[in-house]
């Protein structure tokens, strides 16, 4: 049997995102072919874990929301403390095996804790970098897609 090859198949991303943009863009890789790892802390897990209906049976509670499900099919999640220096290690290793960096947080989060654009350069300088306009950042151009070097991804498990 033949299998179909998907326009995304090969690309990996790694995606620092929470609520819409950010997880609806890596949705939409992972739903044809891209492997999306999917980062996010267990003290402050993405929003539509639990903020979000629909509920399942119809109650508000982490892991209950559908909303979550719907913009995470497809991909893998892994829980990282970016605040400390081994999660930001780690988080580096995920920066260095990607095609593509997603992120959506406020603007200044991820450089703040040693992950802005500049450092994901050092890490992978032939990354490419999403942040969705509604939080735009200066002096930041829309992404090139270009290749990156593979990274074992044992640390991450499907969502």
């Amino acid at each position: 049997m033949e299998t179909t090859r998907q326009v995304f198949d090969g690309i990996n991303v790694v995606e620092f995102a929470a609520i819409a943009a950010g997880p609806v863009i890596g949705k939409h890789l992972a739903d044809h072919g891209a492997r999306v790892v999917h980062v996010e802390s267990y003290e402050r897990p993405d929003g539509f874990r639990q903020n979000y209906p629909p509920y399942k049976d119809n109650k508000p509670g982490l892991n209950r929301s559908g909303a979550f499900g719907i913009c995470n099919n497809n991909k893998y999640g892994v829980t990282i403390n970016l605040k400390a220096k081994e999660g930001v290690d780690l988080a580096k290793e995920l920066i260095q095996w990607a095609d593509i960096v997603i992120e959506n947080f406020t603007p200044g989060t991820l450089k703040k804790l040693g992950l802005g654009y500049e450092e994901m350069k050092e890490v992978n300088p032939i990354s490419s970098y999403s942040a969705p306009a509604i939080k735009a950042r200066p002096g930041l151009t829309p992404c090139t897609r270009v290749s990156a070097p593979t990274y074992p991804h044992s640390v991450v498990s499907p969502i």
